[in-house]
């Protein structure tokens, strides 16, 4: 029993040595892919935001203006 618990153990660390230079190699290139997706997402996000102003602001009520102006009008497909 103890010498199964030993191999265990060993296994576990000789493992450990052997794949930790893979595993961070794999996290570096993880994180290369993620971050330029994540600061994309950041600023689409800020760019509709910023879309979402009081009605004063010319963006929102040109907007305001084309919707009452098709609002009325069915559509069809």
């Amino acid at each position: 029993m103890l010498a199964v618990c030993l191999y265990a153990v060993i296994g576990g660390f000789i493992f450990q040595h052997l794949e930790s230079t893979n595993e961070m190699e794999e996290c570096k290139q993880g994180e290369a892919k993620y971050t330029p997706m994540e600061n994309e997402t950041i600023y689409k996000m800020w760019s509709i935001s910023s879309s979402f102003r009081s009605a004063d602001d010319k963006p929102v009520h040109n907007y305001m203006h084309v919707d009452d102006t098709y609002s009325h009008r069915p559509t069809y497909i």
